[in-house]
């Protein structure tokens, strides 16, 4: 099961999402990047779960949003986890 994937932040053709997964294979928290039609997984912390590494400053980018918005996307983690019901949209600067 699936909930609303809320994007999180949207620039210059890369959208960042977040998905809640009941069953959620990569078990650490983590978002969803699509460039170029490419979904690439990065956890919080900034290391790639799943796909290929967006290249160059786009990567670098990408590292910089996770750092600088890495607290606000861990509280909406855990709510989810304690089984809180995650309903709104939480908008980052990428």
């Amino acid at each position: 099961m699936v909930l609303v994937p809320p994007i999180i932040a949207e620039d210059d053709g890369i959208r960042i999402w977040m998905y809640f997964e009941i069953h959620d294979k990569h078990k650490l928290p983590h978002v969803h990047v699509f460039y170029d039609n490419n979904d690439t997984v990065y956890a919080l912390s900034g290391e790639v779960l799943e796909g290929s590494r967006l290249k160059g400053s786009r990567h670098k980018r990408i590292l910089s949003f996770l750092e600088k918005n890495h607290d606000a996307p861990m509280d909406v983690w855990a709510n989810f986890r304690q089984g809180n019901n995650v309903k709104e949209n939480h908008e980052f600067n990428l």
